[in-house]
């Protein structure tokens, strides 16, 4: 449980101090020289003057390089191009778009992108930020006109009736909310002809309706100042110890305080803020307030007496100049027993309430910091910056003792003599000086030595040295001595540019992580805290939610019912970057020459979209050809063919059986070939046959000799044949002529 409340101020006051001093020895004199530098400020030159005391040399220059100025609005502004984006991973896809769109809405709607922009802001200047998530509504009420009569279906005028209705017409004429209930429980809520004759007699012919519009709903987000921020002194997160944020507020705060309360465990409702030390705060002598906030902004005044500014509170020190009363407030987060409580203090002396969380966040508290440059040691981390400050004094000496050295050469040294007449000027002539003397010898001019070239390379040693701490400070310009053509090479550029990739991917994948821890604790403030379903409208959904739940629909709802479960998140890397940043356009680069390499296995197409987006102002939709059209499809022909299976060629019998799916072998395959070898051959000596029958001679010597030679060639044709085709003696049978008997003696 929560201390006492007559614990807690005691308590907060010495968390206040502890981690002011802390903050005091460690961070605000870095953070106060860094914040001069921003503004192109620098510190004065003293010198001991003659009455020993220290005063201001104006004989020297002494001016402020625009070096880390450019740095923290270079990096800001690159980091800040677009909302982020949140991927939400669920067990249904189009619950996970609603989502993204909920949370584009709600960056939108809830000023979030300003927040964002001071958040990193100051991360990038100081080396640390903090945001505070709470849940939020705003309503405003707004007058809406309503005509009489309107047009009808079939073009006549007809009563309004969805407008003028009993209890508009009944509040615009100054009845009471008692008085509207009973008449439309007894009478209903909507106007007989007669009634609506009557009230537009007494009305006119519009009706001015007011309601209560909500502007927003659900989580919001609210920067906090580091030095109005003091964390428990040596802390590694913001998830374990206590913290306090210091602010002024107004009488309305108070009073809408006064109206909220919380549920304890058992279930009651209980109010906040106690009632009396409400009433002992708002009679407490208004000049404590002003009084304890000038004490307790220690950083605020140093910032401004580095800057050379005035405290703005004295100029409010008369109170006819402010309406109403404002009170200096402490807010003390603590993790009590793994809960989190909050605790108010005003004016460094009254408990005013206390309340635990009202939402399950895991343990974490309401703040969420980042820190681009983490530290090993301590959750506050480093920024470039705060790691160039001496490199920075160095090249403003460098520049200021490069501008007297030249004055000094300008002005030539002169020797006169003691009784030389001096005179009092010269005299000016349009292309000459005359200087009047009465002994030229008495003056001599000193001739002195020329400056080494080196001397006005340090400057280029100095920002080169820069450019390894943050390449973005690279500029083609710059070069040493010894290598005077470094920054003059494309080479160099390169180089520059993939170690600036590098450093900038670093502090980004840190965003990404500030990013979903806030969206995991917006995400879980909508599943405890959301009433009703949410209207999400088409403007604010990415390219894949349109696809996925809108359609040609504009608005659709999502219920708090619907992420009822176990949700992740992952934040798109770098997404906050503008689609035409050089972070993008050379991994976009890289991309297309792997499509270009291998376009079988990269969508080419899709590549080229995604890096003809980088291009700037150039409109992607019209750099991409349309893809080919296909092919038409070939005419179907039908051809019915009938014939004998056995009759057909061996290739075809093979197609046909391969065409069902049969495998054939490869020996059966050839047996079919030759089977239709030996019968074309049969086909062939039929035809042979009958050819020499129609053509058959008179002579029946020659007739009979002819018909032998061709029974000889088919006979020969035929032993070719039975040679490589035993297996088809009983389909042609040949008669062999046995060989005759060799002659006895071998001869």
């Amino acid at each position: 449980m929560a201390e006492p409340l007559k614990d807690i101020v005691e308590l907060t006051r010495l968390r206040h101090d502890a981690s002011a001093l802390w903050l005091q020895d460690n961070f605000y004199g870095e953070w106060t020289e860094v914040m001069r530098a921003s503004k192109c400020l620098t510190k004065p030159i003293f010198v001991k003057g003659k009455n020993g005391k220290m005063i201001e040399d104006r004989t020297r220059t002494n001016v402020a390089m625009p070096d880390i100025s450019r740095i923290i609005r270079q990096n800001t502004a690159r980091l800040t191009v677009n909302p982020p984006q949140l991927n939400y991973l669920c067990s249904d896809p189009a619950v996970a778009a609603k989502l993204s769109t909920w949370r584009y809405q709600q960056f939108d709607r809830s000023g979030e992108a300003t927040v964002r922009r001071k958040h990193i802001q100051q991360e990038e200047t100081f080396g640390w930020s903090v945001t505070k998530s709470f849940w939020d509504k705003i309503t405003a009420e707004k007058s809406y006109r309503h005509p009489a009569m309107i047009k009808g279906p079939d073009g006549q005028d007809t009563m309004n009736l969805n407008a003028w209705t009993r209890a508009n017409v009944m509040e615009a004429q100054g009845a009471s909310p008692d008085e509207i209930q009973g008449a439309v429980q007894q009478m209903g809520p909507g106007l007989s002809p007669q009634e609506h004759a009557m009230a537009m007699s007494k009305l006119g012919d519009e009706l001015v309706i007011s309601e209560d519009v909500t502007r927003h709903e659900g989580p919001r987000v609210k920067w906090v100042f580091i030095g109005d921020f003091f964390p428990e002194p040596g802390f590694e997160n913001l998830h374990n110890g206590w913290m306090v944020e210091q602010y002024v507020e107004n009488d309305t705060w108070l009073e809408d305080m006064l109206t909220k309360t919380y549920e304890d465990e058992d279930g009651n409702d209980v109010p906040i803020f106690d009632k009396k030390a409400c009433g002992e705060l708002a009679d407490d002598d208004p000049s404590v307030a002003a009084t304890l906030t000038r004490r307790v902004n220690d950083f605020r005044r140093q910032i401004r007496e580095v800057l050379g500014k005035t405290d703005p509170q004295q100029y409010q020190d008369q109170s006819n100049l402010i309406r109403g009363r404002r009170f200096h407030i402490y807010e003390s987060h603590e993790r009590i027993d793994g809960k989190w409580w909050i605790n108010w203090v005003g004016n460094d002396k009254i408990a005013l309430g206390k309340m635990p969380y009202q939402h399950d966040l895991e343990g974490m508290s309401y703040y969420t910091p980042f820190a681009g440059l983490p530290d090993l040691m301590v959750g506050i981390g480093d920024s470039t910056p705060r790691l160039m400050r001496f490199l920075y004094n160095l090249h403003n000496a460098a520049v200021a003792q490069a501008i007297d050295l030249n004055n000094q050469i300008l002005r030539r040294t002169v020797l006169r003599t003691k009784d030389a007449d001096m005179p009092d000027e010269a005299v000016e002539r349009a292309f000459y000086r005359i200087l009047d003397v009465k002994r030229i010898s008495d003056f001599q001019v000193v001739q002195e030595p020329d400056i080494p070239a080196g001397a006005f390379q340090v400057q280029g040693m100095i920002k080169s040295e820069q450019a390894s701490l943050e390449p973005s400070l690279f500029s083609t310009d710059s070069g040493t001595s010894g290598s005077p053509m470094a920054g003059k090479t494309a080479t160099t550029g390169v180089l520059a540019q993939r170690s600036n990739d590098a450093l900038l991917q670093f502090k980004i994948d840190q965003l990404a992580l500030y990013d979903r821890e806030l969206g995991y604790k917006e995400l879980w403030m909508f599943q405890q805290e959301q009433q009703g379903p949410v209207k999400l409208h088409k403007r604010h959904a990415k390219t894949e939610a349109i696809e996925t739940i809108f359609g040609e629909s504009s608005v659709v709802e999502l219920s708090p019912y619907e992420v009822q479960e176990d949700i992740s998140i992952e934040p798109a890397v770098g997404a906050t970057l503008s689609q035409d940043d050089e972070f993008h356009r050379m991994a976009w680069e890289r991309l297309y020459q792997l499509a270009e390499q291998d376009p079988t296995v990269w969508n080419k197409t899709e590549v080229a979209k995604g890096y003809a987006q980088t291009i700037r102002g150039a409109d992607a939709t019209k750099l991409i050809n349309p893809p080919t059209p296909p092919p038409p499809p070939p005419p179907k022909v039908t051809l019915s063919v009938v014939a004998k299976y056995e009759s057909l060629p061996a290739d075809v019998q093979i197609s046909m059986l391969q065409g069902v799916g049969m495998q054939i072998s490869p020996a059966a395959q050839q047996e079919m070939q030759h089977a239709d070898t030996l019968k074309a051959v049969t086909e062939m000596g039929a035809a042979a046959d009958a050819a020499g029958k129609l053509a058959e001679p008179a002579n029946p010597i020659a007739a009979q000799a002819q018909a032998d030679s061709a029974l000889a060639g088919q006979n020969s044709d035929h032993a070719i044949i039975q040679q490589h085709h035993q297996a088809k003696n009983d389909v042609l049978k040949i008669r062999a002529t046995p060989p005759k008997p060799k002659p006895a003696g071998g001869k």
